[in-house]
């Protein structure tokens, strides 16, 4: 099924998410294995969701973790905010699985400017579509050393709408004690 408005298409069924859960785990408090994680520095910032936020000064390197992605549409969020710049520098988006041979979307595409961030919160998102099932890494990096960056409320989703933070499944049934 598909919804129009004035002759655009507004969303497919395969848009509309899956779940409302947040298909990566730890992403409150950084818990777990997290690629790149030692090239940041716990920030004393909360995010907009209260939780923790994670800075770095430094291009490249972006958060994400393992996770195995069947074939459909995904998209990751995160909140950023970023020192005061006059940067020309963008945010990218990256998704490849681990040894580069499968890449997703468009490798390397500009978010948003970081000037465009700079002192206010912004909550980023890219929708990306995976072909082929595998284990993937998807993440937002910098291509600017110079400019300070906080991260956090990462949220990957199935489906084209991005989501407010949540918890994952997983982090859920942990704080419950299950």
């Amino acid at each position: 099924m598909q919804f129009f408005c004035g002759g655009d298409k507004l969303l497919q069924r395969s848009d509309v998410p899956k779940s409302y859960w947040n298909m990566l785990d730890g992403t409150a408090d950084f818990s777990g294995n997290w690629h790149s994680l030692d090239q940041y520095t716990k920030s004393n910032w909360s995010s907009p969701a209260g939780n923790q936020c994670m800075q770095r000064k430094g291009n490249w390197s972006g958060l994400s973790k393992d996770i195995y992605l069947h074939t459909g549409t995904y998209t990751m969020s995160e909140a950023v905010f970023a020192d005061s710049n006059s940067s020309s520098g963008h945010i990218n988006w990256y998704g490849n699985n681990s040894d580069n041979s499968k890449v997703i979307g468009y490798s390397g595409l500009n978010i948003v400017s970081l000037k465009d961030i700079s002192n206010r919160w912004a909550t980023i998102h890219f929708t990306f579509t995976v072909s082929q099932s595998d284990f993937y890494y998807v993440r937002f990096e910098s291509e600017d050393d110079q400019v300070n960056i906080y991260w956090a409320d990462l949220m990957l989703n199935e489906g084209a709408v991005p989501l407010n933070w949540n918890y994952s499944l997983n982090d859920i049934k942990s704080h419950l004690g299950k």
